[in-house]
């Protein structure tokens, strides 16, 4: 599997144009493999063949790494390195059946918006000089934004007319 890999490499280096710093990821990546491989198959690396990996293999590596505290974006990568490297290996007929072409890449934690407290908005809100119509529009804009929880993005393209004044709403 190691001349297979380094193989592997090349061609992504040479025909898909893959950056360093990506080929240096999947070396480590398949690299820390084989020699989860190599233990599981009590053998040495260079012992260990393209076509002794199962499905079974890849998901104890990767429950293996998870029990390591691996993050679940690092783990989605290795599982895209796996299904890259397996699906050369089997268009290039090295196995006869791909063990990681129904890998499922585990979903990323989703991390809450950082919030601001209201001391720190307070703080924003004293600052803007309301006595210019600049600064009046900065406090509304300020107030809209932390008062209504509206995304940036949406305050953004906010037009005049969306609003009403008379109800006190955004249409």
């Amino acid at each position: 599997m190691k001349v297979i890999i380094e193989k592997y490499l090349k061609y992504l280096a040479v025909e898909k144009n893959a950056s360093p710093h990506t080929i240096t990821s999947y070396r480590n990546d398949l690299n820390s493999f084989l020699t989860f491989c190599a233990d599981q198959e009590q053998q040495e690396n260079d012992l260990v063949t393209v076509q002794s990996v199962t499905r079974l293999t890849i998901r104890l590596w990767l429950g293996d790494l998870s029990d390591k505290g691996l993050a679940k974006s690092s783990i989605a990568r290795k599982v895209a390195t796996l299904r890259s490297f397996f699906k050369y290996c089997f268009k290039r007929g090295h196995i006869d059946k791909n063990p990681a072409q129904l890998l499922v890449v585990p979903k990323k934690d989703k991390t809450l918006p950082k919030t601001v407290n209201s001391s720190d908005i307070e703080r924003m809100m004293d600052s803007i000089n309301t006595e210019t119509p600049s600064g009046r529009q900065d406090k509304a804009l300020l107030e809209l934004f932390y008062g209504t929880g509206i995304r940036l993005s949406e305050l953004i393209q906010l037009n005049t007319s969306e609003v009403d004044l008379r109800n006190n709403q955004i249409i």
